[in-house]
């Protein structure tokens, strides 16, 4: 079992050195404190906090709702980007709350 784990480690490491070289990640990176202050990839230890095994934990979760506020605005025009803003910010309370979520 020792054997097994140690094999486990390295190919880990092998593998995120081979990331770190083959695969940046700007967009990645722009959603964490550090990579732009200091200018380094959050692949190359950019970040403040390291999350590493936990970096695409809720990734499809943030692509369905970019996915959602870009149709329903930008595609759809059924809510402005204003009153989407509002309403996130009043955790869709109120009218333009209502108005966001029957959209």
């Amino acid at each position: 079992m020792d054997w097994l784990i140690d094999q486990a480690v390295q190919t880990n490491e092998m593998l995120g050195a081979v990331h770190q070289e083959m695969m940046p990640s700007p967009l990645l990176s722009a959603f964490f404190e550090g990579p732009l202050q200091s200018g380094r990839d959050l692949i190359r230890g950019g970040a403040i906090y390291n999350s590493s095994g936990a970096t695409h934990i809720g990734f499809a979760d943030t692509v369905d709702s970019l996915n959602a506020i870009e149709s329903a605005v930008f595609m759809d025009q059924r809510v402005s980007f204003t009153d989407l803003v509002k309403a996130i910010e009043n955790d869709f309370g109120g009218a333009t709350g209502r108005s966001c979520g029957n959209t």
